[in-house]
């Protein structure tokens, strides 16, 4: 037991002399101390007993790990602590507090460490995942505490961090989790936080449709070529040899791409359905998270339009509370009769509108009834300020009136129910849509809404003919198409 204590005594007076002699000018003890360290983090099983002693000596003389011994610092916040024993974990949780109360410059370098095993805690052993998870934040929490000037720096820190196309699906997962359990319990940092974040979910979405796109344009690309070299039994020059390999590369390599990104993107979105599923909507801060998914599809959501699933958050959200419905519904009528928006925007608004409204079994039919009523208004007035010379076919120039003319005719398709009454007439609402659909702007000779109607035959057939009261005015529609 004695030669033990005269063994930790030695060690504790080791770096006592080194801190000392650095104070004093001198760096050769000091060096030796920073490269032993150095040595215990690059080991590939730590000696927790030998540098628990050194912690602990740190502790006690923490005032002399000034801005000097920044290196020394530097290489101890380096120690892989978060799969060590609790007694380790502890000792160096108390390291940590320590010096940032007595050095909150230090701040900057704790985050950075803490931060950076969040992308990275899928490579810990499975038994030490879920405790090195809370260690983490156990830690990051009480450092904010200690310097709450620091979050400025760790949402910064977060937000650069955030998993790119190449890393793995392991880091984006661990990522997303880690940074929406910082977004729950630091509330100020949590809009920037879940922006950038749905941002990110938003790029790797429109991504994933860009590569589909040009599989599908190589696929269309080839079939001529594979008749060709069914012909000949071998391609006519090294060039075709060339294009037909690299053809052949890319459908092998393209779809496992692809499916690697889907499942990146099915496991974000799956993430941040339970991180709202944690939220009470019944109080303010329901209502909060609510408001700053409204304001992500505002900024970027509604002008992407490669987007495909990264809107399923806010028609989830929208599920939990009939306010928060009305609230979206509104919001997108209100970019369509907005003079002053841009016409992408408000084409795209009148896309979800209806698609919203046609495909959420939520949505109920009074409101189905309402968003119709304000469709066909807002074609009516439209008609009717337009002047007469310019009433003709021109999807350029009238391209608003047809996108919202399409956007009133898949509401009807698909809720068509909703618009019968119990008496069997229709609702005076949707009555509008006969004048507009044969009106002098002949909207069923757009290609666009002519694939709709065509695809949608049956129930137009069975449906909007009784809506025109008239056998034959069905008849008189499709000859139109």
């Amino acid at each position: 037991m004695l030669s033990k204590d005269i063994k930790e005594l030695s060690g504790s007076n080791f770096l006592l002399n080194a801190l000392e002699s650095k104070r004093k000018g001198s760096e050769n003890e000091y060096l030796n101390l920073v490269q032993l360290i150095k040595t215990n983090t690059e080991k590939a099983v730590l000696d927790t007993q030998c540098v628990s002693q050194w912690l602990l000596t740190f502790i006690r003389h923490i005032s002399l790990l000034r801005q000097d011994c920044r290196s020394l610092v530097e290489q101890v916040l380096k120690l892989r602590w978060v799969s060590q024993d609790d007694c380790f974990c502890e000792i160096f949780h108390r390291f940590v507090v320590h010096l940032v109360s007595a050095h909150p410059a230090y701040v900057f370098e704790v985050i950075e460490r803490i931060t950076k095993y969040f992308l990275h805690t899928n490579k810990i052993e499975e038994a030490f995942k879920a405790k090195a998870k809370e260690r983490l934040h156990l830690l990051l929490k009480e450092v904010i505490v200690l310097v709450p000037t620091s979050t400025t720096h760790l949402c910064k820190r977060l937000i650069s961090l955030l998993p790119i196309k190449d890393n793995s699906l392991g880091e984006h997962v661990a990522y997303t989790e880690h940074l929406l359990l910082v977004a729950r319990y630091i509330p100020m940092l949590r809009d920037q936080l879940l922006t950038a974040l749905m941002n990110r979910i938003l790029q790797l979405d429109s991504e994933i449709q860009i590569e589909v796109d040009e599989l599908k344009e190589i696929i269309q690309e080839e079939a001529p070529g594979d008749v060709f070299f069914m012909e000949a039994d071998e391609p006519s020059d090294d060039e075709d040899s060339s294009d037909a390999e690299s053809i052949s590369e890319i459908k092998n390599t393209c779809p496992r791409a692809i499916e690697v990104m889907i499942q990146k993107l099915d496991a974000m979105l799956n993430l941040v359905l339970e991180f709202v599923k944690t939220f009470d909507f019944s109080q303010q801060e329901g209502y909060g998270l609510f408001y700053h998914m409204v304001h992500i599809f505002n900024a970027s959501i509604i002008r992407t339009f490669k987007s495909r699933h990264a809107q399923f958050v806010m028609f989830y959200l929208c599920s939990l509370h009939s306010r928060f419905s009305d609230a979206f519904l509104g919001v997108l009528f209100d970019h369509l009769a907005s003079p002053d928006a841009p016409q992408v925007t408000r084409i795209a608004s009148v896309a979800y509108l209806s698609s919203f409204t046609a495909r959420a079994k939520f949505v109920e039919d009074s409101d189905v009834r309402k968003v119709a009523s304000l469709l066909l208004n807002w074609l009516g007035s439209y008609m009717e300020s337009t002047p007469s010379v310019d009433i003709r076919l021109d999807p350029t120039r009238h391209a608003l009136f047809y996108a919202t003319t399409q956007a009133a005719l898949y509401l009807f398709c698909f809720r068509w129910r909703s618009f019968r009454l119990q008496s069997g007439e229709w609702d005076p609402c949707i009555v509008p849509l006969r004048h507009i659909l044969h009106s002098s702007f002949r909207p069923l000779k757009v290609r666009f809404i002519r694939e709709l109607s065509n695809e949608s035959r049956d129930v137009i057939a069975s449906s909007y003919s009784s809506l025109l009261n008239s056998a034959n005015s069905w008849g008189s529609c499709t000859a139109i198409l």
